[in-house]
């Protein structure tokens, strides 16, 4: 729907299905027709966006479900015949251009997430006479700022960003308890030149400071050569790091709490 500067999209689905299908398994000797239970899932998802006087935007997801967990498909046998599963996820991002020249461009964008998930099993006894029942919620805010120069022959950009994210669980990892958290910092400069003709020269510096894993600075730089057209030439170097996420530091039976984040050197070449 456009209403004079206004745009609004919206979009909504649902989708079920009972998952009673019945499968053939071999049991002493002959095969025997099992029925899948506890198999049934209903998702439903939501959208909506709005654009106005073309600088600024706003988007919201929302995204549930409710399904059902079975077990291993076996002969004379329901497994995991109650188990379930259920989550409920809410995105939205909000960006603003502050303003845009042929000269210099600057803009601001925000997100978040909340993240709610839970999982019921009242015929599992690993953990206690009484089943199942264990609930994680995470939380996930950010923002940043962005500043663009641009040039006939060159280009500069400065970008700022923070963010904090917790996680709420019943089964996390036993040495860290039933809470998480993560704020960080970070800030980076990319730039591209045109040193002669046919030559694009691109570097970038990044600095990250995170709260539980550290700091990190990294960097990359490139070159490329339109040698004779349609040949293109470019060899590019540059250094990564990418910090765990929470299911792979704190999730039970799945992560590790000590687990160190991936520092990475990248080196490639092509035409």
């Amino acid at each position: 729907v456009s209403l004079s500067s206004v745009r609004i999209g919206s979009a909504f689905e649902m989708y079920r299905s009972d998952g009673d299908y019945t499968v053939t398994v071999p049991h002493g000797g002959s095969d025997v027709r099992v029925l899948r239970q506890n198999a049934d899932v209903t998702m439903l998802s939501g959208m909506v966006r709005a654009e106005w006087d073309s600088h600024h935007m706003a988007t919201l997801l929302v995204r549930s479900g409710e399904r059902g967990v079975p077990g291993a498909v076996v002969a004379d046998a329901v497994l995991a015949p109650r188990a379930r599963f259920a989550d409920l996820d809410v995105l939205g991002q909000v960006r603003s251009q502050l303003y845009n020249s042929n000269a210099s461009k600057a803009w601001l964008s925000a997100g978040g997430r909340y993240l709610d998930q839970h999982y019921t099993d009242p015929d599992s006894r690993i953990t206690g006479r009484a089943g199942i029942d264990s609930r994680f919620i995470m939380r996930d805010v950010s923002a940043s700022a962005h500043w663009m120069i641009l040039d006939k022959a060159a280009s500069l950009q400065l970008n700022a960003e923070g963010g904090f994210s917790d996680l709420h669980g019943t089964c996390l990892q036993p040495e860290v308890g039933n809470y998480v958290d993560r704020s960080y910092v970070g800030a980076s400069v990319e730039a591209s030149a045109l040193p002669w003709d046919n030559w694009l020269a691109e570097a970038a510096v990044r600095l990250d400071a995170y709260s539980d894993v550290g700091n990190a600075l990294t960097a990359m730089a490139g070159i490329r050569w339109e040698a004779l057209d349609p040949l293109r030439l470019y060899v590019q170097a540059g250094t990564g790091f990418r910090p765990p996420s929470f299911n792979e530091l704190y999730c039970l039976n799945y992560g590790n709490a000590n687990l160190a984040p991936e520092r990475s050197l990248m080196i490639s070449f092509g035409g």
